[in-house]
């Protein structure tokens, strides 16, 4: 029987919602039993004929859909003047065919199939894809998003890359047996690899695959019927799964930007494309303007998916430009500030902090970095909106930015390297209820908003008032990530919750109580927030009303100040409740620092380098073990320490961190 949705949350969404899924409710069903996916499977490779293949790779040879036809000319003229690595490039693909790379830290089985999660050998059966339960209690944290995330073939596109810069039809020949083997492995709508989320995500590699074998390859001929046929079932399964909500997030920009390409790709070729296209070309740049606040920071309040979902819509408008569709003015303006707010966010190290969930997902992957380095959005939106202040010295261009604008987007960037500019050193994004001090090497970065997904939490977390700090280039206190989802819940609540971020919690109480694995409640509201600078002191003030709905109401008040000249930071945390009251602070010291206690405060040691800790005289400290999650599914050990405070009554605490030197042998 197939698994109901659960209505009983659907019908407190608003009308035109409700009438959605509900048509789509009856659709699928009439779908499954009338034996409609298999149908359509045959009916789909019989569609793709010998004289229709001819005819897609000649005409479409010459209409480029995302990739610029004179990447590969722009590329090697990169090499030649040593503004791309080409070894690095080559060595990044070769390692993807050979299977020398990791998901999730762990590398994966080539003989373990697609729907295996290989760490503990759990194997998926076969079903129809809305027979399974993905929630379902477990004694060992596998985990879908293993064969998932391998069955996204992301993997696929730096060896495409490689086969093209080395001009080695080999390569083009093992992607596309390795598609074949997918396909053959992966009936239409019945296997566990059929999740919406995972379809988009999937359809946009291979539309990328195609078009870049298409109009850069010397292997054009081996343009086989099965990308072909994946393409098309691909935005057949889509186009009726939509995940449309009321307030949407990066599952509908995947879903959007999917059928955007797939519909691009198949208009004139396949009935159905044109409709995929229209439907998502309509809706993009609205969707823009909805996923991403007045100042750019993304409503579902996580780093990682910011950059996702920024990646996602730069993929959208590109295709939408080359199309010779206008933008409408305030779309455009809108993922302009989505980049800026990722150059803002980006540390002193060249990553970012790793705030709100985070499972490792990208939809660009012609470049070889670090997941928490996200200059490749930077560069790509710099040449893009020609907008040198998106840029970190030592930036490089990449291989995006090449594929994606050619020799047009190499001109920009060359124009771009001679200006300087300096963004300011304190940045405020109201909207997104974000605060940054970014100065040298210097760098605040401060929660002074809501829970995520416009108070519904999502894939935010209870970080409000939270800070991640990193003084003199050394990361001091760093916000714990995420770590995992359904494979583990108990793991995955923890990391979300108060005492997993660098805040303040009363009576064991979250700030927001969190439902379910998704589910924040929009408790915590932020108050009275300013930020503003006085004789080289930023000062970061913020309240919110999260535990007024104690028995006896407090409320947190918290005023970050950090004083340029002398590299210090102070942290102030007023609590006004009138009884007593449990005060717990939370500061979480990355996994390279050294914490000890001594008789009145703590010293914070990481090579030479040393900070002193002092805190009030009515507050206990003690060094707790924990965790710090640098990606999904991976975790190292840290250090917590917890200052409590038995208070009755207001209470005025506070920390403060200065550079020092250690103290005894």
């Amino acid at each position: 029987m197939t698994r109901l949705p659960d209505f009983q949350n659907i019908l407190k969404k608003p009308l035109d919602v409700i009438l959605f899924r509900l048509i789509q409710e009856i659709r699928l069903r009439y779908l499954y039993y009338a034996n409609w996916w298999p149908r359509k499977e045959r009916a789909v490779a019989r569609w793709w004929n010998e004289h229709r293949i001819s005819r897609f790779v000649e005409e479409k040879s010459a209409q480029p859909l995302l990739i610029d036809i004179d990447a590969p000319n722009t590329i090697e003229m990169a090499f030649q003047g040593r503004l791309i690595e080409r070894d690095k490039l080559v060595e990044y693909g070769k390692a993807m065919a050979d299977y020398c790379f990791k998901i999730f830290g762990h590398p994966p089985d080539a003989s373990s199939g697609w729907q295996t999660d290989w760490r503990y050998g759990h194997t998926w059966p076969m079903a129809y894809f809305r027979h399974y339960d993905f929630y379902t209690e477990r004694k060992v944290p596998y985990d879908a998003k293993c064969p998932w995330e391998l069955s996204r073939l992301g993997y696929l596109v730096p060896i495409v890359q490689c086969a093209i810069i080395e001009k080695n039809d080999n390569l083009i020949g093992f992607v596309m047996n390795t598609l074949e083997d997918w396909e053959q492995k992966n009936p239409l709508a019945y296997s566990m690899n059929w999740y919406p989320m995972e379809v988009a995500m999937r359809s946009i590699n291979l539309v990328i695959m195609l078009d870049m074998i298409l109009h850069c390859s010397q292997s054009k001929e081996q343009v086989n019927v099965c990308i072909l046929r994946l393409l098309t079932k691909h935005g057949l399964f889509l186009w009726r799964t939509l995940e449309y909500t009321d307030i949407r997030g990066n599952h509908y920009a995947a879903n959007l930007v999917a059928l955007l390409l797939l519909g691009r790709a198949l208009s004139g070729y396949y009935s159905e494309a044109g409709r995929w296209y229209r439907y998502s070309a309509k809706r993009i740049p609205q969707e823009i303007t909805l996923q991403f606040l007045a100042d750019g920071v993304n409503i579902e309040k996580s780093i990682p998916y910011h950059r996702l979902v920024t990646e996602l819509f730069m993929i959208g408008i590109m295709v939408l430009d080359r199309d010779g569709t206008a933008l409408p003015r305030a779309s455009s303006e809108r993922l302009h500030k989505a980049c800026c707010y990722t150059e803002a966010y980006t540390r002193p190290d060249g990553l970012t902090p790793n705030v709100g969930d985070n499972d490792d997902a990208r939809a660009l992957l012609f470049d070889p970095m670090v997941l928490r380095d996200h200059g490749m959005l930077r560069s790509l939106g710099a040449v893009y909106f020609d907008d040198p202040s998106l840029l970190r010295p030592p930036d490089k261009i990449t291989a995006t930015a090449l594929w994606l604008m050619g020799d047009a987007g190499l001109r920009r960037w060359k124009n771009m390297k001679s200006i300087e500019y300096n963004n300011p050193d304190v940045r405020y994004f109201e909207h997104g209820g974000i605060a940054i001090v970014h100065k040298s090497d210097n760098f605040v970065w401060m929660d002074v908003g809501e829970v995520g997904l416009l108070g519904r939490g999502g894939h935010g977390h209870n970080d409000l008032l939270s800070i991640e700090l990193m003084l003199q280039g050394v990361l001091l206190v760093v916000d714990p990530g995420s770590y995992v989802y359904t494979a583990n819940p108990e793991a995955r609540n923890l990391f979300r919750s108060t005492s997993y971020h660098n805040s303040l919690r009363i009576d064991n109480q979250e700030l927001a109580q969190m439902s379910g694995l998704w589910t924040i409640e929009n408790q915590a509201i932020p108050r009275d927030v300013t930020v503003r600078e006085e004789d080289r002191r930023v000062i970061i003030q913020a309240a919110h009303d999260g535990y007024l709905r104690l028995s006896d109401p407090v409320r947190h008040t918290r005023t970050l100040e950090m004083d340029m000249a002398r590299e210090t930071v102070m942290c102030d945390d007023h609590v006004d409740g009138q009884n007593w009251h449990q005060v717990e602070r939370f500061v979480h010291v990355a996994p390279s620092v050294e914490i000890d206690l001594d008789a009145s405060g703590a010293i914070l040691a990481a090579g030479a380098r040393h900070w002193r800790m002092d805190w009030d005289e009515m507050t206990t400290a003690r060094i707790d073990s924990g965790w710090v999650s640098p990606g999904y599914g991976r975790r190292e050990s840290a250090s917590i320490l917890v200052l409590t405070t038995e208070t009755e009554g207001p209470a005025q605490l506070f920390f403060k961190m200065t550079p020092g030197q250690r103290t005894g042998p």
